[in-house]
């Protein structure tokens, strides 16, 4: 089954359609978050493993907001994640927001499994329940932490679904306007056919009829048939042009202006009922065709 293209990808370089707000609160989170873990880790005096591993999970979410590719995007939220979990318990689960957010990443992303997010939320779990042992820190605590994860994994889900219905609205859209292009094109074929089929149709018989006339020498006659033929050829290639121009979402060189009166619609035009011109020169065409001799036979 097909991933519906994610609408924060849409772009050809890739970069993420993200309002300036979205930016602003993520900026504004990275530094609170950052700040109190520095007023926290100085005062609490945070072992080296700590301050490593809490700067390298605020990094990546500086760089998860910076990024410019998927690949780059998916490996700063398992970053966050990874990083973030460690140093939940020593910071007092200050470090969990980096957590959440790379869990709302992962659980975003049409390109992801669904359970992508679910299993970093499980792995998170683990590693803050052994630090949080380790630490001799109380069970509700680790409780309280793993109710954030789940949530972190819910708010993506949500977004995703929200991405998906978004992709799947966009795609029906472009279906429709592509069944309706597809339809006009193939009327405008079958306008090009049916005027081809009258004009060459009546061309044909114009000319039997001038051969005729001249065999029969009656050359005036013959002559006004051939003033006819070429100006039914004329016509038809005049109305070829028309269905073509249509055919290429062109507008019709005589296309009359938006200000311009037009005909009421019981007027009989050309391009409004083309079967009723056509059907009156081919009665004329048969008319010619009988008057100089010759038959008309019908097949069904």
């Amino acid at each position: 089954m097909s991933v519906p293209t994610d609408p924060d990808r849409t772009d050809p370089a890739g970069v993420r359609s993200r309002s300036v707000v979205s930016w602003g609160l993520n900026a504004v989170g990275i530094a609170v978050v950052a700040f109190w873990f520095v007023r926290n880790g100085l005062l609490l005096h945070h072992p080296a493993w700590v301050w490593v591993l809490g700067a390298v999970a605020l990094a990546a979410w500086a760089v998860r907001e910076g990024a410019r590719t998927p690949r780059v995007l998916v490996a700063a939220a398992g970053v966050m994640i990874a990083a973030g979990s460690c140093t939940v318990v020593p910071t007092d689960s200050l470090l969990v927001v980096p957590v959440i957010t790379g869990l709302v990443v992962l659980g975003a992303d049409l390109h992801l499994p669904v359970w992508t997010a679910a299993v970093a939320a499980l792995a998170a779990v683990v590693v803050v329940a052994v630090t949080a042992t380790l630490e001799q820190t109380s069970v509700q605590f680790v409780l309280g932490v793993s109710g954030g994860l789940l949530l972190g994994v819910l708010v993506g889900f949500g977004r995703r679904q929200v991405r998906i219905t978004t992709a799947q609205a966009r795609e029906t859209e472009r279906q429709q306007q592509r069944a309706r292009l597809l339809a006009d094109r193939s009327r405008a074929s079958r306008d090009v056919h049916d005027v081809l089929a009258h004009s060459l149709g009546g061309l044909v018989l114009q000319l039997d009829a001038v051969e005729a006339l001249l065999e029969a020498g009656r050359v005036d006659e013959a002559t006004r048939r051939a003033g006819e033929a070429r100006a039914l050829a004329a016509d038809g290639l005049a109305e070829a042009r028309r269905a073509v121009h249509a055919l290429r979402d062109e507008p019709e060189p005589d296309e009359p202006h938006p200000d311009q009166p037009q005909p009421a619609p019981s007027e009989p035009t050309r391009a409004s009922s083309p079967s009723a011109d056509h059907a009156s020169g081919l009665t004329a065409l048969v008319d010619a065709h009988r008057s100089f001799g010759g038959e008309l036979v019908v097949q069904g």
